[in-house]
């Protein structure tokens, strides 16, 4: 139960919701920004349309305005919902085999309206989201989800040096706002990179079954360190024993 109540956190936040949107107008775009007026046509006749020069034409200029940026097509804001629990059941485990340990710290951690905070570790690209980390449930204590494979951690508490890192991570992450004390005043002062775009594209070329060339497409969420890809990982000693994995 409380990991199904984790995986909504992950969904259920602004940053979820933009990827969605990005990823949604940017696959509409692939689909159709090579659409000619004849094949225009041939799906307003497929789909049983009125095909009359004044609805091609309406077509061609809503396809321009995709094409310049004008016109974003995104899901309607009641199908959010249901994705958010769909893909939230998809998560679910990825994060039940994992070791569950809640550290103490000095009463200094923040949170934010993205409490899940995903942290892929050394040989992932700092600038990328990815597998998923901590949530504070105080301003002393923080829960680390970290992989199954490794032993799990014996000094569960954190000095101020490792406070200090996992709050940046938190200051990073959130859509909107963080979260603290009426006395603190980490937000204030932690600086971060400007928030990066919903979505990240990057263009491959590979090959098909039959060996002819192919582009591809990869989407991905970009993070804050876009802006700084040689900002350290936190707490380093979480990172260690992935090293010695190879």
């Amino acid at each position: 139960m409380f990991v199904s109540f984790l995986a909504m956190q992950v969904t259920r936040g602004r940053a979820f919701r933009h990827a969605i949107r990005a990823a949604t107008h940017e696959l509409t775009r692939l689909e159709v920004e090579a659409l000619t007026e004849h094949e225009i046509r041939r799906r307003l006749a497929a789909d049983g349309g009125e095909v009359t020069e004044e609805v091609v034409a309406a077509a061609l200029d809503g396809l321009e305005k995709m094409r310049a940026g004008e016109w974003v097509l995104t899901p309607q804001d009641a199908t959010f919902s249901a994705t958010a629990m769909e893909v939230a059941d998809e998560l679910v485990p990825h994060l039940l085999f994992r070791h569950g340990l809640v550290y103490n710290a000095p009463p200094v951690l923040v949170t934010c309206d993205e409490p899940v905070v995903p942290l892929g570790g050394p040989g992932f690209p700092r600038e990328q989201v990815s597998g998923f980390d901590d949530v504070p449930f105080t301003p002393s204590k923080l829960l680390v989800l970290l992989r199954s494979d490794l032993q799990p951690e014996t000094d569960l508490s954190l000095d101020e040096d490792e406070a200090a890192e996992v709050n940046r991570e938190l200051v990073a992450s959130p859509s909107r706002w963080v979260f603290e004390q009426p006395a603190g005043s980490v937000g204030m002062d932690t600086e971060v990179p400007s928030a990066p775009e919903a979505l990240g594209i990057e263009h491959l070329t590979g090959n098909s079954d039959v060996g002819t060339p192919v582009q591809l497409q990869r989407q991905y969420r970009p993070s804050r360190w876009t802006a700084a890809p040689e900002t350290p990982w936190p707490v380093a000693r979480w990172w260690v024993r992935w090293s010695d994995l190879g």
